[in-house]
């Protein structure tokens, strides 16, 4: 089930190389970043946004977001509006806890799979982004054991 997961956190992320194209054979990269600065160009000589860039950003916004939906979604269902227990029945609410726990869970296995992503991935670029996003990923858990450590015992 790990594997499964890595696997696909690591689908979310594009393969490209120094040069910005797609990995492939050396030829095949420099005609890709050559046929896009010409698609890019504008007729006035300047250079438009690069898409693969844009691709790039895309992704860690994929990345951000991956982490950013669960933990909010988490952190809200922690806000009692209610003065009554909603899990685990009697006078006591085991909602705190089994959401903080949730949000440490998620915090760890995403930071985890860009862990992994940045140690599988050949490419330094790639790898540097990766490792960016796993300490935000450490950063986020810190954070979170910071807020909810009340709530973990």
């Amino acid at each position: 089930m790990l594997i499964k997961a890595v696997r696909h956190c690591l689908r979310l992320l594009p393969r490209f190389s120094a040069h910005g194209a797609a990995e492939g054979n050396r030829t095949d990269q420099l005609s890709a970043v050559r046929t896009s600065e010409r698609k890019n160009s504008e007729p006035d000589g300047t250079a438009a946004a690069n898409p693969v860039t844009d691709n790039e950003n895309k992704t860690i916004e994929v990345w951000l977001s991956a982490l950013a939906l669960p933990m909010l979604i988490l952190i809200g269902a922690q806000i009692d509006t209610t003065s009554k227990p909603s899990i685990g029945g009697g006078g006591y609410n085991l909602g705190p806890f089994l959401y903080s726990w949730l949000l440490v869970l998620v915090t760890v296995l995403w930071s985890f799979c860009t862990l992994a992503a940045a140690l599988l991935y050949r490419d330094r670029d790639s790898s540097r982004q990766a490792l960016i996003l796993t300490a935000v990923g450490t950063t986020a858990l810190a954070v979170v054991l910071l807020f909810y450590r009340d709530n973990l015992s």
